[in-house]
């Protein structure tokens, strides 16, 4: 590690820095610096030394001059946590934090440090080390209470059935999403559902939490996590990422999941606590409860939802648009072989409708999007492909304002969808907006309701 003060002197470190990254060795370097708001000021020694080394380095990173609030303090170590992992994977190289300092400058403060927090990054490469098997193994069976949540990720072969055997351990309990595409009976998919039955929250706080995949939809899941933080949190990612949505990071595993717990399942004991029963059996009280709320519910945007839900076809693609489709989505259970997909990278409206039609056009599967009205006009222009469509439709609720809209692809036949839009009309490729064969469907749909 080496240190210096602002200005040229941080310049002075480049000749080392070079050799460093061309020898491959771990080299820290912290600068001091002014505030950002002082550069090109006219202060002495105040240069632009945000990414100074940038072709030389692997990373760069700057922290913020006053830690003022537990997130700030919790972003300044996180951040430091970064840079020493970057130092050592995936291969070693020079890395700089700059710290930016206000005036006075030379006056001491006596004040007490946090603890230091300490995410470890267990860089073994290829298949986990006895090592890591012991330290994962040794830290899930002394944890009482275990949860695993797994985010956005296409079907990963055999993932579903290892996680289902470990979601058997009663002390266990594991929260999908669909956009997860994981499909077997010990996970509980209503994460919201079974959240807003909580009535004290302490009985669910896990000691190890577990995550895998990438982006989260559920907000509620963020927030109670983030408020009742796990003693441990391991997350897998290839890449190392330092991905820390809860504040609770500890343990970062660039492994692919499902090797991993193949060479780990066999040390892993069943814990005696009945954490993950309280879960499953608060999840079965919410689904009845979401059951006979639908069976009575008027007709709205969610009751349509649920039909469409139970009329997509078998071994088929669903496109999710952002907001309230990928929302709903997660209130309902699927049992069908669905690939559910979405743009959950930044979770925006943008390309919505043009990713779906993107990759209805290279596969031999029905591909479905359901999306809101807002995200479909401004990605409209993405069905003006003739090859992706033969029909295509909209669900209007004026209940809650809620729109949805769909489309099928033309490379399978789909008999139940298309009863549902015979019921209405569709217009040929007309290209005007009220003119495209997006058509409104509900009085249509109330027909398949049953009558009692």
């Amino acid at each position: 590690m080496i240190a210096c003060t602002s200005g040229s002197a941080v310049l002075n470190y480049s000749p080392a820095i070079i050799e460093a990254y061309y020898q491959n060795i771990p080299l820290l370097i912290l600068t001091a610096d002014r505030p950002p708001e002082w550069i090109d000021q006219g202060d002495g020694q105040t240069i632009r030394q945000h990414t100074i080394y940038s072709n030389y380095i692997r990373s760069s990173y700057s922290l913020i001059d006053k830690v003022e609030s537990p997130d700030e303090e919790w972003y300044v170590a996180r951040v430091i946590n970064q840079a020493v992992n970057d130092l050592v994977y995936p291969e070693f190289a020079p890395v700089h934090i700059n710290i930016p300092f206000s005036e006075p400058l030379h006056e001491l403060v006596d004040a007490q440090l946090p603890k230091p927090r300490i995410i470890n990054l267990h860089r073994e490469t290829g298949i986990p080390a006895d090592t890591i098997v012991k330290e994962f193994a040794a830290l899930w069976n002394q944890s009482k209470n275990k949860m695993i949540v797994a985010g956005q990720m296409p079907p990963v072969n055999g993932l579903g059935a290892l996680l289902n055997n470990l979601a058997a351990d009663p002390s266990l309990v594991a929260l999908t999403e669909t956009t997860s595409n994981l499909k077997v009976g010990n996970f509980v998919s209503h994460i919201d559902n079974v959240l807003s039955a909580i009535e004290d929250e302490a009985d669910y706080v896990p000691d190890l939490l577990i995550t895998l995949g990438g982006q989260i939809v559920s907000k509620n899941i963020k927030k109670f996590l983030r408020r009742n933080k796990p003693q441990a949190h391991c997350h897998f990612s290839r890449s190392g990422e330092h991905t820390d949505s809860f504040q609770s990071l500890t343990d970062i595993i660039p492994r692919d999941p499902v090797r991993f717990f193949i060479c780990v399942k066999d040390v892993l004991l069943p814990g005696e606590s009945d954490y993950g029963n309280k879960w499953k059996q608060l999840d079965l009280i919410t689904r009845q409860r979401h059951n006979i709320f639908l069976e009575k519910c008027e007709f709205t945007d969610l009751k349509a939802f649920e039909i469409i839900i139970n009329y997509l076809p078998d071994h088929s693609l669903l496109h999710l648009s952002n907001s309230t489709p990928i929302r709903y989505s997660q209130l309902f259970t699927c049992d069908k072989d669905i690939n559910f997909m979405s743009n959950r990278g930044t979770s925006g409206m943008d390309g919505c409708v043009s990713t779906a039609a993107g990759t209805a056009y290279v596969t031999d599967k029905i591909t479905t999007i359901i999306t809101g009205d807002l995200a479909f006009f401004y990605d409209s222009n993405a069905i003006w492909h003739k090859p992706c469509l033969i029909t295509s439709g909209s669900l209007s609720s004026t209940t809650s304002g809620a729109e949805f809209s769909g489309f099928l692809t033309d490379r399978r036949p789909c008999p139940s969808w298309k009863h549902i839009l015979k019921q209405g009309t569709t217009t040929g490729r007309q290209r005007l907006l009220r003119h495209t064969g997006w058509i409104v469907l509900l009085p249509q749909m109330r027909k398949l309701l049953p009558r009692d």
